[in-house]
């Protein structure tokens, strides 16, 4: 999901928290979000951006210097390869102290 629904769903949840609305549906319906995701975040379950943090081998600092990195190549006229982007995804993991090398996906 996007990061403008993620936003609306903290809008609703602070709307919930402030009592704007009584009920997860009308905060729902209000800010066009899912019943069951405020319902779910109101549990205290992490969106799944969040809970899959750990799992990813760049951290959003990280993958941020790669999509700047691509941006500023493409800028000079060289768009890098699938190769080369993986390879440097592979050294700023390696840098970073983490693996040195990407997976298949």
């Amino acid at each position: 999901m996007s990061s403008l629904y993620e936003q609306r769903v903290l809008d609703a949840l602070a709307d919930l928290s402030n009592q704007t609305y009584t009920s997860i549906r009308a905060a729902a319906k209000a800010h066009d979000v899912h019943r069951s995701t405020l319902t779910r975040r109101m549990q205290g379950i992490p969106s799944k951006k969040i809970a899959r943090q750990e799992q990813q081998l760049l951290s959003g600092q990280q993958e941020e210097l790669l999509v700047n990195w691509i941006i500023d190549l493409d800028r000079t006229g060289h768009a890098p390869t699938h190769a080369n982007i993986r390879e440097m995804a592979a050294l700023i993991s390696r840098l970073s102290g983490g693996p040195d090398r990407v997976g298949e996906n």
